[in-house]
């Protein structure tokens, strides 16, 4: 299974036009996916696209913590988001037309996203906890299997932005034409997990924040009872997993499922890991 891009943009192409934030990039990366195809089309049979958009466009244009470290929270994400779901879709599509036959392999593209546990059985803690997961795996999911951004997305970004007295959303609209290019663009779905949350109706965040989690709107945390990994956003809850996978199924019409990364983080500095054998164990039953 190989992957064509995970964060790795040349710096020229940033520097150059602004990466992922130009429409520019959509052929570009189009060409290099024909170009991987061409060469090692005979030896891969499973291709990645894109692993997690999310973490390309939220935390690289967005908040700017990964690189190129872009801070534009609520803008720059959401143009990205579009930028790299039509790069997908585009080298989908040449996979499709001029290497399948010869081929015989399949393509999709990775989405990480955590399960949002509701807080509690009431109904608006059970709509945070669809809202979390529709901005998280579905701002990218959505438009593959279903067509479109997810409603809710779609509504709050411009409900947010019109109480902002801006003229249009901050979320880019997809065409009819954009639409029916990226639906369909998958051979089966994948996900990257690793991490749940607990979730809960929060307050309506002021206008003037337009960062990402301000559009979600919940109030979201991890219980202190849950163990803990190595990194201070990791937390255990076995639960998770399954539920997320079931979420994924009945979301996305029954889709074949790849689970392409999960594990634990430890930093304890030995080998003896019972922490992490304890964490795939209860995975498996």
């Amino acid at each position: 299974m190989v992957t064509l891009y995970h964060w790795d943009l040349p710096q020229k192409l940033q520097d150059d036009f602004g990466g992922w934030l130009s429409p520019k990039i959509v052929d570009i990366f189009a060409d290099y996916a024909r170009t991987c195809f061409e060469l090692f089309g005979d030896e891969v049979n499973w291709w990645i696209t894109i692993n997690e958009p999310k973490q390309i466009c939220e935390a690289g244009y967005g908040s700017g913590g990964y690189a190129p470290g872009v801070f534009s929270p609520g803008v720059g994400n959401y143009k990205c988001a579009k930028n790299v779901l039509l790069a997908h879709a585009k080298a989908y599509h040449i996979y499709d037309k001029e290497f399948r036959k010869k081929n015989q392999g399949k393509v999709a593209i990775v989405i990480d996203s955590n399960w949002f546990e509701p807080a509690s059985a009431k109904p608006e803690d059970k709509e945070a906890s669809e809202r979390s997961l529709q901005f998280t795996y579905g701002l990218y999911g959505n438009p593959v299997f279903n067509g479109d951004w997810p409603a809710v997305v779609k509504e709050r970004v411009a409900q947010r932005s019109k109480q902002a007295g801006l003229k249009e959303s901050r979320l880019p609209a997809l065409t009819k034409e954009e639409i029916k290019l990226i639906k369909g663009t998958h051979d089966f779905l994948c996900i990257n997990h690793y991490t749940s949350h607990k979730v809960s109706a929060w307050y309506e965040p002021p206008v003037t924040d337009t960062s990402f989690g301000a559009d979600i709107g919940v109030n979201d945390w991890m219980p202190k009872e849950w163990p803990k990994g190595g990194e201070g956003w990791f937390s255990v809850w076995a639960p998770g997993m399954r539920k997320l996978l079931n979420w994924l199924k009945d979301t996305y019409n029954n889709p074949e499922i790849v689970i392409t990364e999960n594990g634990l983080s430890d930093n304890t500095g030995t080998l003896e890991d019972d922490h992490r054998i304890n964490y795939y164990r209860v995975r498996i039953h």
